[in-house]
C-alpha cells in the first residue's frame, strides 16, 4: 500500500471508518471483519470479501 494511502487510513481508523482498497468507498469500521491484533480489521469490507467468495465458489 502506497504510503499516503497507509497515512490516510491511519487517520480514517481513529474516526471510526475505513476506506477498502477494493471498492475505494470509505465505511465504517462495522463494515469490516475484525481480525486479531489489527486495529482496522480485515483489508477488503464485508461486501468486497462475499462477492469474492461468491465468484470463486461459482468457478468450478
Amino acid at each position: 500500500m502506497p504510503t499516503q494511502l497507509y497515512h490516510e487510513n491511519q487517520g480514517l481508523v481513529e474516526r471510526g471508518a475505513k476506506r477498502c482498497p477494493r471498492c475505494r468507498k470509505i465505511k465504517p469500521l462495522d463494515c469490516f471483519h475484525r481480525k486479531r491484533g489489527k486495529e482496522g480489521g480485515q483489508g477488503w469490507c464485508k461486501t468486497c470479501v462475499r462477492v469474492d467468495m461468491a465468484c470463486r465458489h461459482a468457478t468450478p
